[in-house]
């Protein structure tokens, strides 16, 4: 199916809105989530998150099979925000061997990690 830019920026904030809500109920006991996104939708997701305004000209792209790491602390009280997030590892591509990595094309962009030793 498609989906046009509006409904694709809402699912990025439901997400976003959705992942941070599990920050604030899950009992750390229960393990880390992990999300699965293809490229496109994982630059809309990392914008909501970095709250990055619509239609910024800034482009996260994602080599495939590459795995980010993120630590989401929920504010305490009435403090304003979701909280702080950190970003231990971005577009981590050790576990696929050299010779099958492949990046990611967006507009004239291209090759996210796609060559990278």
């Amino acid at each position: 199916g498609f989906e046009d830019e509006a409904a694709a920026a809402a699912r990025a904030r439901r997400c976003a809105d959705w992942i941070w809500e599990q920050a604030r109920t899950r009992n750390p006991s229960e393990g880390a989530l992990v999300l699965v996104m293809h490229g496109k939708f994982f630059d809309r997701f990392l914008k909501v998150l970095f709250s990055m305004p619509p239609g910024v000209d800034t482009m996260f792209l994602s080599a495939n099979c590459g795995f980010w790491l993120m630590e989401f602390r929920p504010l305490i009280g009435s403090q304003p925000g979701p909280g702080h997030l950190g970003v231990l590892a971005c577009n981590e591509v050790a576990h696929v061997p050299k010779e099958i990595r492949t990046g990611h094309k967006m507009s004239s962009v291209a090759g996210a990690y796609s060559h990278c030793p």
